[in-house]
């Protein structure tokens, strides 16, 4: 390592430039919560290739958190800190220093010396890590990005990640992938933050017929599609030539420029009828587009549509009703959506908005590529439930399986956990015909099936309330902090009875719970189940028909 000191600075015992030969995967970057954030900013051949903040803290560090430079192996690169200045610019906006190399004036009061591993330090056992939902092993996530499966069969997740603490910012593409949608193996930083921005959510693309025109090799490429959020908001694409192990920026960036501040989150579909790919896009309030492409890089303007009470991360795609119907859903991050018919010139739905999720910790879900409609359409969403006092923050949803039933008049979205999800658990518990029960749940991730049919109950679980009649489901008494303009409010949440039966499925592990209702009403609350045992209760005016308890069996 070469350091360098500005001459004239009284802190000339500080490095804060410094040349450096990355002979190693990981940097450590000792972290402390409430330390004054320090910009690390690594420049290649005079530009910025890859920056990040953290709250610096080498002298007593609270976390080790690890930069993952694998891209950069065996080249040598600048490394510049100084600290950002406190004049309410938001962290998206990152002010990149001078070509001239110019040093702010505001350096950090913390000496750092870099320190590379070839392994992370792994964080220690945490009581709150939830059991059977992906969470990083350090690092705050958030939503779902790029979801595929790759020629292996292998199922690939990337999502958005914070590498450098448990709270929001920094955003990268993490990446993990699994076998069976259940047991996720984490692999690293998949896009670093570049000096055009973040890495904001986006999806992945099997480019089968080489429309791109992309091939190398005479491989067919993975495209990543991503927004580039930094001083404008502008939709990229990223490359991947070994089944999504690796991505590469696409030279050509950006594909679409910015249309509005913080127009974000593609995601694209092929429609079979129209031979195009379909990429729906968010753009202010609850304003969206759709774009139309042949060759999955160059996007004309479709049309525009409003999804009201939604905003934030789109979703179109095709589903095939129970009448037998072809139909596309349109859908936003809260799980409003609509129901219609695509034609040449665009979306139009045949019914008013629907609504899958109520007042849910469950958000921003993705669905992932699927080569034909016939197959069966995965999504998995972020829960946003905090986990308190960790190195790590925040998971995803259990996996869901996808469908369109007409119910009545209208068309009616409904979501359950895959089969192959249910089988993790052993049931521990059996009952038909009873109306009342007061028992205890050994483990912290379990799931309880109900069929009520015709009854009205109460019900309690370690302190969370619920009820139940003909009507639907109401949970009691939940909080929801403070968020934006949003005062903090605890209120009841209501899952409306939607078709002819009356069944109900909690999924529970460690800091919430997901609640569905016949599938076509759906929640997930925050709720802590890591201290003692669970207890569970419940007294119903009548049998209900069917009552289990099952526990989650880490081993299957």
């Amino acid at each position: 390592m070469d350091a360098e000191v500005s001459p004239g600075n009284p802190r000339t015992e500080r490095q804060h430039k410094m040349k450096l030969l990355i002979s190693k995967r990981y940097l450590r970057i000792p972290v402390r919560r409430g330390a004054d954030k320090v910009y690390f900013v690594f420049r290649k051949g005079g530009e910025t290739a890859y920056l990040f903040e953290a709250e610096l803290n080498a002298e007593d560090p609270e976390t080790v958190y690890e930069a993952d430079l694998r891209v950069f192996l065996g080249e040598e690169l600048e490394l510049v800190l100084y600290q950002r200045q406190a004049d309410g610019r938001h962290p998206m906006h990152f002010e990149l220093f001078p070509a001239d190399g110019t040093l702010p004036e505001k350096l950090p009061d913390t000496v750092f010396e870099p320190v590379f591993s070839d392994e992370k330090e792994p964080a220690p056992e945490n009581p709150r890590r939830p059991l059977m939902h992906f969470t990083s092993e350090k690092g705050w996530i958030n939503d779902p990005n790029g979801c595929f499966r790759d020629d292996a069969g292998l199922w690939h997740l990337y999502f958005q990640h914070n590498p450098f603490g448990p709270e929001w910012g920094n955003m990268h593409w993490g990446h993990a992938v699994s076998r069976d949608l259940l047991h996720w193996e984490e692999r690293g930083e998949a896009l670093l933050i570049d000096q055009g921005g973040m890495m904001f959510s986006g999806c992945a693309v099997k480019d089968t017929k080489n429309a791109s025109g992309l091939r190398k090799d005479g491989v067919n490429p993975v495209l990543f599609y991503y927004t580039s959020a930094g001083k404008e908001s502008t939709q990229c694409l990223a490359l991947s030539y070994d089944n999504g192990k690796t991505l590469e920026k696409y030279p050509g960036n950006p594909l679409i420029p910015q249309i509005s501040r913080g127009s974000r989150d593609p995601k694209l579909q092929y429609d079979r009828e129209f031979d195009r790919f379909l990429c729906p896009l968010y753009l202010k309030k609850h304003e969206f587009a759709i774009f139309e492409t042949k060759d999955l890089l160059h996007f004309t303007m479709l049309q525009k549509l409003e999804l009201p009470g939604d905003m934030e991360c789109p979703n179109l795609y095709p589903l095939i009703s129970s009448d037998g119907r072809r139909l596309f859903v349109f859908s936003g991050a809260a799980d409003r959506y609509l129901v219609g018919e695509m034609r040449e010139e665009g979306f139009f739905p045949v019914q008013e908005e629907r609504q899958l999720s109520y007042d849910s910790r469950s958000y921003a879900a993705q669905t992932f590529f699927r080569e034909s409609d016939e197959e069966p359409l995965l999504r998995i969403a972020w829960d946003t439930s905090p986990i308190p006092d960790a190195p790590f923050n925040c998971a995803m949803s259990t996996p869901q399986v996808m469908g369109l039933r007409k119910i009545g008049e209208s068309y009616v979205l409904s979501a359950e956990p895959p089969a192959e999800f249910t089988e993790l658990f052993e049931e521990t518990a059996h009952y038909q015909c009873i109306r009342d029960l007061d028992t205890k749940i050994g483990s912290k991730a379990f799931m309880i099936t109900m069929d009520f049919s015709g009854a009205a109950f109460d019900a309690e679980l370690s302190g969370l309330r619920f009820s139940a009649d003909a009507g639907g489901l109401v949970i009691h008494g939940i909080h929801f902090p403070e968020r934006g303009p949003r005062p903090a409010e605890t209120k009841d949440i209501f899952l409306p009875r939607i078709g002819a039966e009356s069944r109900l499925r909690i999924i529970a592990d460690t800091n919430s719970a997901e609640f569905y209702l016949n599938d076509t009403a759906l929640t997930t609350v925050a709720h802590d189940f890591t201290e003692g045992p669970t207890g569970f209760c419940i007294h119903s005016d009548r049998p209900l028909n069917l009552l289990t308890s099952a526990e989650y069996l880490p081993q299957r």
